[in-house]
């Protein structure tokens, strides 16, 4: 038996009026059998260009990754760090 914890974040940061997004996350998981005590982290810059548009949020890209915040699940966690 063994464990695991997972944190995730998202931090936006504008610079000269383009907005971008520092984000990632990272896996604590415990010993197992022979297994050793792992850290899993991926962590990433995405810029906003969906803002270009006035989407803030809607589509960010970046760092191997390419971000349709349209579902549900990416709804959810998009709302935390949106701008009021």
């Amino acid at each position: 038996m063994t464990w695991q914890l997972t944190t995730e974040w998202a931090l936006p940061f504008e610079i000269k009026g383009v907005r971008f997004v520092q984000g990632g996350f990272v896996h604590f998981i415990g010993p197992e059998g022979g297994s050793h005590f792992n850290i899993v982290t991926q962590p990433q810059l995405l810029l906003d260009i969906g803002k270009f548009a006035h989407y803030v949020d809607q589509v960010l890209i970046g760092t191997g990754s390419i971000c349709d915040t349209t579902s549900s699940a990416s709804r959810a966690r998009t709302r935390s760090f949106r701008k009021s």
